[in-house]
């Protein structure tokens, strides 16, 4: 086949070009190149378009350029210093909007098929880098499928890209766009074009051929850290922290990364960012180990391509001997990369991950918990609702109004412990303040947490399940319910996402702060093996959460009751004339027989 005024070698890395039709196998393989090793460059077959401005490079090691390029290919397998890629050199006699193209060799697709392939764009001068399908006579008629500008940082990223059919003989082409200045070196590695469609799922063991590991694209972050997760097998150097093994404990040889503290200095950070960007809502799923006394933090975070992070959740101090399982919604509309930062305590505070999982959709839940932290708060993936009036906030210690709010968080009670609450100060009345779960309840499950409303014009705290068609009141408290923690314990039924709101009931006051500790979501029924309530003392007398039937008549009382001859002198509790109980008054409008 010709292509302009030279042949085009009708060649897929050895192979002759071939033919699929709709009876097509999944994943057979028409296109890859990793560009080789060492002084064994190859380019597969590969071509650069006759016409366009300056040809792609093969090349090995770092780029001629300060501050740009790749220090080394991306294939896992070959030696960074001697793995081969393909590169696009900014530097001079480039000037900017010039453009690069090379092509894969053609191809009979008409089926389904994927492109995969790793890019690196590092330096303030980046341009851009796009992927066109082309067809028609010499591959001139191109479609634009994929394009990505500016500077994504010192990482190779994967890029999965569906490939559309047809009946016609096509071709993918690379396109390079020179940016601004010399500082925008834009290299590729790894291609790979195979039918079937693209798997949105990604997923990595860190076992890779099962002899060296493999971080599967994860990076180790250039800027802004201070050292590097490691691959690794076995019991971690020092002793007292760290796993044993991987979570696989079956397989002796099982990788997961960690974070070595052994000669780190406490605060240390390690970063570990995704190979590719995600967008929409997303389930990631991780295993975590987090054994020893001097244990520092874990945290999931987004990282924007503009550079904005968000921390989504994380975990702090000893955590036992085990690996524990998280799972935490992503919502984000933009595309960001999922990012795994450790925080050293000390150099026995060794941390660890294994089997991670991103897949489309939010999460089925079959246990989820969180004590929004103990030194530094998180607010465990749970999602603030943009259409409501105000935002929940993490605090720690008391509120800052008197005659409201708890003393302190629930889980620990001291200064450091974290919980959620809404400061009620300034709001109106009638004004809602809404949070999320990030996960999807399905089947039978059963939600806990600890809430304290204190304070005399407080309002109303809902548990509500909203199944995208109706919303539905599960669980609610009004009104004063004493300077204690209470429990809520709620079953939950079905597909649903769950939601806790808070509405302010009386306007033009400020003891209405009410707060939410150690939420806990897991599948059963609800296990509340204890309750308590003594109905208050002095000025904070409460029902503990009980509600009056639909007739009503229990009262809240303290010391003697009105009638003579009939009810207590005073509590059980204490017995003192402060001490509340309740009752039910027999005089004046209640009937025989009520």
């Amino acid at each position: 086949m010709w292509w302009g005024n030279y042949l085009m070698l009708p060649l897929v890395f050895g192979l002759p070009v071939t033919a699929f039709d709709d009876n097509g196998i999944s994943g057979v393989q028409l296109f890859h190149c990793n560009f080789g090793t060492g002084e064994r460059g190859t380019t597969c077959g590969i071509q650069q378009v006759p016409g366009d401005d300056f040809d792609w490079k093969l090349h090995k090691g770092g780029t001629a350029s300060k501050d740009t390029g790749p220090h080394g290919g991306h294939t896992p397998e070959h030696s960074p210093e001697k793995d081969q890629y393909f590169y696009l050199e900014a530097s001079k006699p480039r000037v900017a909007k010039e453009e690069s193209v090379f092509i894969l060799p053609p191809a009979l697709i008409t089926v389904k098929s994927c492109l995969e392939f790793y890019y690196h764009l590092f330096g303030e001068n980046i341009g851009t880098l796009a992927v066109d399908v082309c067809s028609g006579p010499n591959m001139k008629i191109c479609t634009e499928v994929w394009t990505i500008s500016g500077n994504r940082g010192n990482h190779w990223y994967r890029a999965e890209i569906s490939i559309p059919f047809g009946d016609v003989m096509s071709a993918v082409s690379f396109r390079g766009i020179v940016g601004d200045g010399f500082k925008g070196d834009i290299a590729v590695d790894d291609i790979l074009l195979t039918t079937g469609e693209c798997s949105d799922a990604f997923e990595c063991d860190f076992n890779g051929n099962g002899i060296s590991g493999s971080f599967c694209g994860f990076n180790n972050v250039k800027e802004g850290d201070d050292l590097d997760w490691n691959l690794h097998q076995g019991p971690t150097s020092t002793i007292h922290t760290g796993p044993p093994r991987g979570r696989n404990e079956i397989n002796l040889l099982d990788h997961y990364a960690y974070v070595d503290a052994t000669n780190a200095k406490r605060g240390s950070v390690a970063r570990l960012v995704s190979p590719d960007s995600i967008s929409g809502t997303h389930c990631g799923s991780l295993w975590y180990y987090m054994h020893g006394d001097q244990l520092g933090t874990l945290k999931v975070m987004t990282r924007s391509s503009q550079g904005h992070t968000t921390q989504l959740w994380s975990r702090s101090g000893e955590q036992g001997k085990q690996w524990h399982q998280v799972n935490v919604t992503f919502y984000q509309q933009t595309e960001i990369y999922v990012e795994f930062v450790a925080v050293v305590g000390g150099y026995r505070s060794d941390i660890a991950i294994d089997d991670v999982k991103l897949t489309p959709g939010i999460c089925n839940v079959t246990h989820y918990q969180c004590d929004y932290g103990d030194t530094s708060g998180t607010l465990c993936g749970l999602e603030q609702a943009e259409d409501d009036d105000f935002d929940w906030t993490l605090t720690s210690g008391r509120t800052p109004s008197v005659g409201t709010g708890p003393r302190g968080g629930h889980t620990s009670g001291t200064p450091a412990d974290f919980y959620l609450y809404i400061e009620g100060s300034d709001l109106k009345k009638g004004q809602k303040s809404r949070m999320i779960l990030p996960c999807f309840a399905y089947g039978r499950l059963c939600l806990t947490f600890f809430y304290h409303m204190h304070g005399t014009y407080m309002g109303t705290l809902r548990v509500i399940a909203n199944s995208g068609e109706n919303r539905t009141v599960l669980w609610f408290r009004s009104g004063q319910q004493g300077d204690i923690w209470h429990q809520a314990a709620i079953a939950v039924n079905g597909g649903v996402l769950l939601e806790i709101e808070y509405e302010k009931t009386v306007g033009s006051t400020y003891t209405t702060d009410v707060a939410v500790d150690d939420l806990s979501l897991y599948t059963g029924k609800c296990k509340v093996t204890s309750y308590y309530c003594d109905f208050g003392s002095g000025t904070f007398p409460t029902m503990c959460g009980m509600n009056q039937a639909s007739h009503g008549g229990w009262q809240l009382n303290k010391g003697r009751t009105p009638s003579w001859l009939t009810g207590p002198s005073a509590g059980h509790t204490t017995g003192t004339p402060d001490d509340y109980y309740v009752y039910t008054e027999a005089s004046k409008t209640t009937k025989f027989s009520e």
